[in-house]
């Protein structure tokens, strides 16, 4: 019995490199394209256009990672870029939409020789010039999302003439995607981001200016003690000229091949010197400082998405909590939003009228409610004063809950006047990635509810199964398993060879005749398990050592070999979630060794799936195996 614990494991390596194989066959048609040259098409094909045009159209694509910003003029919403993954390709977009609020209705407007395609940039508008939307940053990626390609251009849409102008200033920021920029006296403020070549990522926690009116760039050196290197963070400015930084995400190298997430919920303001300003008024000294803030504060979460509603306050909405649980991986999506208040540093939680407290998630609302710092009823009379409570009664807010957009992340929030626009967001369904493009509208003088502009209906979306392609996998992978080189279409469960013999009379052509026959049930078929031994000369390019074991497992307990893979043992009575969480750096080790070997790339997300999903296997089979040598200690 030892000798088949010693291989338990393989099957999940085969598992994890399995999906490494699939995910090569998919980047392979691509493997040698240029983005360059691919973003240089896209911007010849758009200097093509002549003239500016605007046509009504239906609600935009489904997109996430785009940018929304109200129209300093116009009763006006604009939108620009994003992305889409359908489960196999991932599409960028630099279209660019208009919603009117009055008439609830949407337009395309195609305006010569604008941005290339790009997601995860920023974007902010202005009331300069007739009004002015300002874009800076984003990335592109392939299909296959195995190549980005990552932006540091400038580009100012002059809404009264609808111009694009493309910026040339140097000095400023390098190419990143996931930065935070707004708008400081004057001032664009561009923080953080991130830059992934595949190779090696890195996370910023640089500052830089854009001069509005002298058109320079300039990096900021601050004292104090500031945030680490981040991306996804919420940047929000003050009245008084300050900034604040709140959350983010980010990774560390903790050795080769092991990265470690951090979501980050600390916060940092960074202000102005007094007495140090340029001469055009801007400041030219700043300082960081690490605050803590009071109040019932959110929990952990990344993709929250934030919004000023008033000169000294903030709205935030949604977010996801990555769990681990004994069966899966998944991401607890959240509907809840908190309010902040950027001058006295404190948290509300955001109450409708005729709503309660918790969120519509209750095990999430206890969550959130421990992280607190604030008793209940501090806070609820902070936020009477604000016009955030809810009615008196507990039954009557029991029976009437008002619409509430569902949870969500990455959603794209915005003020105009004094309604709250909110569009879109990502969340999962099992391994399936739903992308919305609904709009919600919230009154935030009445705070009742949210009212649906417009909906989705993520049923329509098409998905398409990374399995699709199984078939053309298993022809690879299985070829040498098959006795006449097709396809076997039969049981999955083994091969049958049959010894029957046929005649057939060429001259009647009339039917085959049975001249010995075979009984497939009498044949003898051993399971994959119980013959590994046997296999190891086959299956040694799937080990995560990247030898070839030519010997047997008696061989190996002599040393004779260095190709064995030794996996941590499971606890008695030690649940998958318990044991994944126990030995989770080996699994991720694993997996990303076994992606390196196909020279292929994951995400952090992805690699954990797998890691997962190797430590859920092995986790199954040391569980048969003990239960098989506990039947056979009976006998």
């Amino acid at each position: 019995m030892g000798k088949k614990k010693d291989k338990k494991g393989k099957g999940a390596e085969k598992t994890a490199l399995k999906t490494a194989k699939k995910a090569e066959k998919k980047a392979r048609a691509e493997a040698d394209e240029d983005l360059e040259a691919l973003i240089a098409e896209f911007q010849e094909l758009d200097r093509k256009r002549t003239q500016v045009t605007e046509e009504p159209c239906a609600p935009p694509l489904p997109r996430c990672n785009g940018s929304l910003v109200a129209h300093p003029e116009k009763e006006e919403l604009i939108l620009f870029g994003g992305e889409y993954y359908n489960g196999q390709k991932t599409f960028v977009y630099n279209d660019l939409f208009f919603y009117n609020i009055k008439k609830n209705e949407w337009s395309q407007v195609q305006i010569p020789e604008g941005p290339p395609p790009r997601c995860a940039h920023q974007a902010v508008s202005l009331a300069q010039g007739g009004g002015q939307m300002w874009v800076f940053g984003g990335e592109f990626a392939s299909p296959s999302q195995s190549q980005f390609y990552h932006y540091k251009d400038l580009w100012v849409l002059h809404l009264a003439t609808r111009k694009w102008e493309k910026i040339s200033s140097s000095g400023g920021p390098t190419s990143r995607s996931g930065h935070r920029m707004v708008s400081v006296k004057r001032q664009l403020v561009v923080f953080g981001g991130f830059h992934d070549n595949i190779i090696n990522y890195q996370y910023f926690c640089d500052l830089y200016t854009f001069n509005l009116d002298t058109y320079q760039w300039a990096r900021l050196s601050t004292s104090g003690v500031g945030p680490s290197p981040r991306s996804a963070c919420q940047l929000l400015p003050t009245p008084d000229g300050s900034v604040i930084v709140y959350g983010g995400y980010s990774k560390t190298k903790v050795k080769r091949d092991v990265d470690k997430g951090t979501v980050h919920s600390d916060m940092f303001v960074l202000s102005p010197e007094k007495g140090s300003t340029t001469e055009g008024g801007a400041p030219q000294k700043w300082k960081w400082a690490q605050v803590k803030a009071s109040g019932v504060k959110p929990s952990p979460r990344c993709g929250f998405s934030s919004c000023l509603t008033a000169p000294n306050r903030a709205i935030f909405f949604g977010g996801v909590q990555d769990e681990e649980d004994e069966e899966e991986l998944s991401g607890d999506f959240f509907d809840d939003s908190y309010t902040l208040d950027l001058e006295n540093r404190k948290w509300f939680l955001t109450n409708l009228k005729g709503r309660k407290s918790s969120k519509r998630r209750r095990r999430r609302a206890k969550k959130d409610k421990e992280a607190g710092a604030e008793s209940d009823e501090e806070s609820e009379d902070d936020s009477r004063e604000r016009g955030e409570e809810k009615s008196d009664s507990d039954s009557e807010e029991e029976e009437s809950v008002p619409l509430v957009p569902s949870p969500r992340m990455n959603t794209l929030m915005v003020v105009k006047g004094k309604i709250l626009f909110l569009y879109g967001g990502v969340y999962e369904e099992g391994d399936k990635q739903v992308t919305l493009n609904d709009l919600y509208a919230l009154d935030l003088h009445k705070m009742d509810e949210w009212r649906a502009l417009v909906t989705s209906n993520p049923q329509d979306q098409e998905w398409l199964e990374e399995s699709s392609s199984d078939d053309d996998d298993d022809d690879d992978d299985d070829s040498h398993l098959g006795a006449t080189g097709g396809k076997n279409t039969g049981s999955a469960s083994g091969i049958v060879t049959l010894n029957d013999l046929y005649a057939l009379d060429l001259h009647k052509m009339d039917e085959w005749r049975a001249l010995v026959t075979s009984n497939p049930q009498d044949q003898e078929w051993l399971e994959e398990s119980s013959s590994d031994d046997d296999d190891d000369d086959d299956d040694s390019h799937l080990g995560a050592t990247g030898g070839k074991n030519t010997g047997s497992a008696s061989d190996s307990d002599e040393g004779g070999l260095e190709t064995k893979q030794d996996h941590p043992s499971v606890l008695a009575g030690e649940n998958v979630a318990d044991f994944f969480s126990r030995t989770k750096d080996h699994w991720m080790d694993l997996a990303r060794k076994s992606a390196e070997e196909e020279a292929q790339s994951f995400s952090e997300k992805a690699l954990k799936k797998i890691a997962f999903q190797m430590a859920k296997f092995f986790h199954e089979e040391q569980a048969k195996t003990s239960e098989d040598e506990s039947q056979e200690g009976g006998h």
